[in-house]
């Protein structure tokens, strides 16, 4: 079920950075503190135009995996889907703290 990225320049630059624009709130939200959705912005910025520049297929809707797997991995590669799932995620508030939508966005872009 999971399997590691193949090792490219995207991998080792994109993931590790997705990751941590995910780790970083979670230790704001330990202190106490907000970012006042500075991260999100910054995410947005350089993880969404690196999914628009990305070139490759996109799997979009049809049938890739059955169960919750599938489902997650349709909504983080579809065509549009794969912009606006980690934007809306980030967007509401604690949900973007809780829910890794860089970390999903990038994996399953990245394993497509």
């Amino acid at each position: 079920m999971f399997k590691f990225p193949p090792l490219t320049p995207e991998t080792i630059i994109m993931l590790p950075w997705a990751v941590m624009l995910d780790a970083i709130p979670w230790l704001l939200l330990l202190l106490g503190v907000d970012d006042f959705g500075i991260l999100d912005f910054v995410g947005i910025i350089t993880i969404g135009l690196w999914l628009f520049l990305r070139k490759g297929k996109t799997s979009g809707l049809r049938g890739k995996g059955k169960g919750p797997t599938g489902i997650i991995r349709r909504l983080f590669t579809g065509r549009y889907l794969k912009f606006l799932t980690p934007f809306v995620n980030e967007i509401i508030p604690y949900w973007g703290t809780i829910m890794p939508s860089w970390t999903l966005s990038v994996y399953f872009n990245l394993t497509e």
